[in-house]
């Protein structure tokens, strides 16, 4: 049985608050707009970590979703199926690059216990409103210094975590998960025996290290987004009383039923088909903007090597391009 303990909160904090997404914008330009209202300014003011929350319509997504319903008092789905902190904002949005552990990751699984399964990747790959239609920047008041970089000779908190599996054994995580999202083996819910999922277990525990208790209301280390959810929700009182800055929360949730066949996620108002000539110049544009994206090279994969400053392994080709930047050293 998984212990969970109930706010006595009655009503959600104000700094916990709905942020509408237009029918026309995409998640990236969501979290670029609510980035400037909570003050994301990299030269002003106090620096903050920005966690992030997803809820997808993959059956990895459901799946995940389903199995953190026991954190919830009606035992309904979570809207939240991933986790991830935007470790570096960048001009363009989509190149903001992102420090994950997924159990569907961009590039494949490669080797993740040589970083204890942590994972790069950019905030692009979550930009579509209909693959991920719930979404939540989280503004935690922990400076990223604090669990990035290296203190006094020391290795940062990151660095540290990579190299421990002793801390929290990751790669045992995401095999775990994997049986249950997939049904093989006699894997039940992992969430039940107090196993958390990677990417809530990953963020907790350098964020905690660093000081900050992101799941107050769960005894055991069953880490999720769902726990997150319900922090930045009701547990601020809680956090206040201990002189502890409170999360700000901005969100957008569409539904938690797209396991439903006959539910589907909003699509984005489409503009008229044209006709006649414009029609004629319209299909031209897009083929010669097809020619020069198939000539043009990929988009950098996140070079992390400001975040973590820990020397790439002897193993190096093994790893994913994404996973490798995050650890390389300039």
């Amino acid at each position: 049985m998984l212990t969970v303990r109930g706010s006595a909160a009655l009503d959600p904090v104000e700094q916990f608050q709905w942020a509408a997404r237009a029918a026309d914008e995409d998640n990236l330009d969501w979290v670029r707009r609510q980035l400037d209202a909570l003050g994301h300014d990299p030269k002003k003011g106090p620096k903050a970590t920005w966690l992030l929350l997803l809820g997808g319509t993959s059956i990895y997504d459901f799946r995940l979703r389903v199995a953190q319903s026991h954190l919830r008092h009606d035992m309904t789905p979570s809207h939240w199926s991933h986790a991830a902190l935007i470790s570096t904002v960048q001009t363009r949005i989509g190149d903001s690059r992102l420090l994950e552990t997924s159990l569907d990751p961009q590039e494949g699984f490669q080797m993740p216990s040589m970083y204890n399964g942590v994972q790069g990747a950019t905030l692009d790959r979550y930009g579509d409103p209909e693959q991920f239609p719930n979404i939540a920047l989280i503004r935690v008041p922990v400076e990223p210094d604090k669990w990035l970089g290296d203190v006094e000779n020391q290795k940062s908190i990151l660095g540290q975590f990579a190299e421990q599996r002793v801390v929290v054994d990751v790669p045992s995580l995401i095999l775990e998960w994997l049986g249950f999202v997939w049904g093989a083996g006699p894997s039940g819910n992992p969430i039940l025996s107090g196993h958390g999922i990677p990417s809530a277990a990953v963020i907790e525990s350098l964020i905690g290290a660093a000081g900050y208790d992101l799941c107050p209301g769960l005894d055991s280390a069953a880490s999720s987004p769902e726990a997150f959810w319900q922090t930045a929700k009701w547990w601020q009182a809680s956090v206040e009383a201990l002189n502890l800055e409170p999360l700000q929360t901005r969100y957008f949730t569409y539904g938690r039923d797209f396991a439903d066949s006959d539910a589907k996620p909003p699509t984005r108002k489409r503009a008229p088909a044209k006709k006649g000539a414009a029609a004629k110049k319209a299909t031209a544009a897009k083929k010669t903007t097809a020619r020069k994206t198939a000539t043009s090279p990929q988009s950098e994969a996140p070079d992390i090597a400001e975040v973590i400053r820990t020397p790439a392994p002897p193993l190096f080709v093994q790893t994913s391009s994404f996973t490798r930047d995050l650890f390389r050293r300039q």
